[in-house]
């Protein structure tokens, strides 16, 4: 639909940046009609010869089957050779002769080259060493459509490995990495899947030991395994708890909290967090004493206030507030020049020996 495809583009009219590809795509358009006869009339060399052309039309879903003739036509002239009918081989593929991009790979099939006929072995037979070592002789093996379908059948792997592993199905993960032993296809797709593995062995047995702290430092440090059916179990969890804690924090009643977080206050690696709870708790109860006029509590949460979480800017607007209420000086001398870090409180046994005994 042209008018439609103009109005898309409507917020580009004017760019000089972008005349040319806004050009290169309404020229496809306008022999995108004559594209698909070819198709239809099976002329797939012309479809080839017009994508050189007008590269856009390589972005439709038409060109991608195309690609599947091509491909198909490949396997079976392959299938030919390898019987001993050259003949036919070269029937099946000579219309792709008069194809630039295709021509190089068909001669080496039709010569069956011999590092080629030895590439195309490996690939049947998932030999990946084999494949990697040819590829790494001869870039050209990276065209050849049973290589090309070996890389759709691997990515399909990687999705199942992925979803296994987000399952927590260990062994079928397991047993479909093995495939892919002393193969570098897809490395970092592999690495990473690796590494989700071995940290979801972990996970589970984390789990399985109740040793919900050590879940949630592990979640931390492998982030993809949030995406997995026990990750987001763990971290729905964990925003219950968080909920509750906030509640509790808002009260002013930082016990509760340190009974609903157990040893999980002292998670390593969301102390920012649960510090931010115990502060507000802190601080809501200095409030609440100022509001009642008890300035004799309020003096010792801040005391207390400071000695585990150093003094900071909503620690100080509370101190000027208590001095202006009850016209006392805090006995409290203060370095402008040091600040506390924000986890300095899990050093506290006040905080930190009260959880250890719970």
């Amino acid at each position: 639909n042209k008018a439609y495809a103009l109005k898309c583009i409507a917020p580009l009219k004017g760019i000089k940046s972008k005349e040319n590809e806004i050009n290169s795509l309404f020229r496809a358009f306008e022999n995108f009609n004559r594209f698909k006869i070819h198709y239809f009339e099976k002329k797939y060399a012309l479809c080839f010869a017009m994508c050189s052309k007008y590269e856009p039309l390589m972005q439709t879903p038409l060109y991608e089957k195309i690609e599947e003739a091509w491909r198909d036509s490949f396997k079976n002239a392959y299938r030919h050779i390898s019987l001993g009918d050259s003949q036919n081989a070269k029937a099946l593929l000579h219309e792709y002769l008069t194809v630039a991009s295709k021509r190089e790979i068909i001669k080496l099939l039709l010569t069956q080259e011999s590092d080629f006929m030895t590439f195309l072995h490996a690939v049947d037979a998932n030999d990946f060493q084999t494949v990697d070592e040819l590829i790494y002789k001869n870039k050209l093996f990276l065209e050849t459509p049973t290589y090309i379908s070996l890389n759709q059948s691997i990515e399909k792997n990687i999705k199942k490995i992925d979803l296994f592993i987000k399952q927590g199905e260990l062994q079928k993960a397991k047993n479909h990495l093995k495939l892919f032993k002393n193969t570098t296809f897809m490395r970092d797709e592999l690495e990473r899947l690796i590494t989700n593995f071995n940290a979801m062995i972990k996970l589970q047995n984390a789990y399985k030991a109740n040793n919900f702290k050590g879940c949630y430092e592990i979640l931390d440090a492998n982030v993809g395994l949030n995406a997995t059916e026990l990750g987001i179990s763990l971290n729905k969890r964990w925003a219950a708890l968080v909920n509750e804690c906030e509640e509790y924090a808002l009260s002013g009643d930082a016990k509760s909290i340190k009974i609903t977080l157990n040893n999980l206050i002292s998670i390593s690696t969301r102390t920012d967090k649960i510090g931010d709870l115990l502060r507000v708790s802190f601080q809501s109860k200095i409030k609440t004493f100022l509001a009642d006029e008890n300035y004799q509590g309020a003096q010792n949460i801040i005391y207390s206030y400071i000695d585990i979480f150093g003094n900071d800017n909503e620690m100080r607007l509370l101190m000027k507030n208590y001095e202006n209420l009850c016209g006392k000086k805090l006995a409290i001398t203060l370095d402008d020049g040091v600040r506390t870090p924000r986890d300095e409180w899990i050093k506290s046994n006040i905080i930190m020996e009260y959880s250890k005994k719970l």
